[in-house]
């Protein structure tokens, strides 16, 4: 939703590239963050004029801020009260060039719009404004959105299923260049009738590979030289770095293993429930 130059309204707005109010401001200044399968909008609006502030305190008019992705067909409209907002949007949805338009929007029908500043033009003349109208219109900015490939849990990645010798439920071996999951014979047989069609990969993720994700990450230590000797590590830390993280103790501690597993596999467990409910999850 790019506001064309050209655009004309039928009520005054706030802009800078006309003079429908003699005085004021509005902008916004944001910065923004990709990682993993998100991208996060920190968003700061500034707004000069009092009149506008005193209705957004009262919830009459709101900051909005329409993104769209003219590739994808991606639009949607985030709307505050405050100044300041955090949004975030799935990259999955995103790709090539994202637009950023920030407007003011009236959350409700004026049937006078008046304001102090206004231009002369518009004194002394019944402004009737709908709900939805645009009030002010900021200078619109663009992000790239470039998506990140991640194999992670494919055969040819750092995952490896073996039979346990000793015939024992899963263990987990982090100790070689890929994670290793031990399973006992019955189990292993079951992995590969499911592993022959492709349907049951997300369960294949939830039941096997999160669980061994998990027990990587906890292992990391802080001697990251000796873990780079891995495969698995090195892999997981260019997927890290990729998504701007650095891969070590105090990443895993802060956002948990669980929950950057939930992130690199592309949220598994929600996959498999999906999967299961296909198969006969009603019967």
């Amino acid at each position: 939703m790019n506001v064309s130059p050209n655009r004309l309204f039928s009520h005054p707005v706030l802009w800078f590239l006309n003079d429908d109010y003699t005085k004021g401001s509005f902008d916004l200044n944001y910065t923004h963050e990709q990682s993993f399968h998100e991208l996060t909008l920190h968003c700061h609006f500034s707004l000069d004029n009092q009149e506008l502030l005193q209705q957004i305190e009262r919830k009459e008019v709101a900051y909005a801020l329409h993104v769209e992705c003219p590739l994808t067909m991606y639009r949607e409209s985030f709307f505050l009260h405050h100044t300041q907002g955090t949004f975030i949007l799935d990259t999955a949805r995103l790709q090539g060039k994202v637009e950023l338009q920030p407007v003011l929007v009236a959350m409700r029908d004026f049937q006078y719009f008046e304001n102090q500043d206004h231009h002369l033009d518009y004194k002394q003349i019944p402004l009737f404004v709908p709900k939805g109208a645009i009030l002010g219109v900021a200078r619109s900015s663009y992000l790239q959105i470039e998506k990140v490939h991640n194999d992670l849990g494919k055969k040819s990645s750092i995952f490896s299923f073996v039979k346990n010798k000793k015939n024992e439920p899963m263990k987990i071996d982090t100790d070689q260049d890929t994670i290793i999951i031990k399973l006992k014979e019955k189990d292993f047989n079951h992995l590969q009738m499911l592993q022959s069609s492709s349907t049951y990969q997300p369960v294949i993720y939830a039941l096997f590979i999160v669980p061994a994700l998990i027990f990587a990450l906890d292992s990391i230590d802080e001697d990251l030289e000796l873990m780079r000797d891995k495969l698995w590590f090195r892999s997981l830390e260019k997927v890290f770095l990729e998504n701007h993280l650095i891969l070590n103790k105090e990443t895993v501690a802060l956002k948990t293993s669980y929950g950057l597993s939930q992130l690199l596999l592309e949220d598994p467990i929600s996959k498999a429930l999906e999967v299961l409910m296909e198969s006969g999850g009603d019967h």
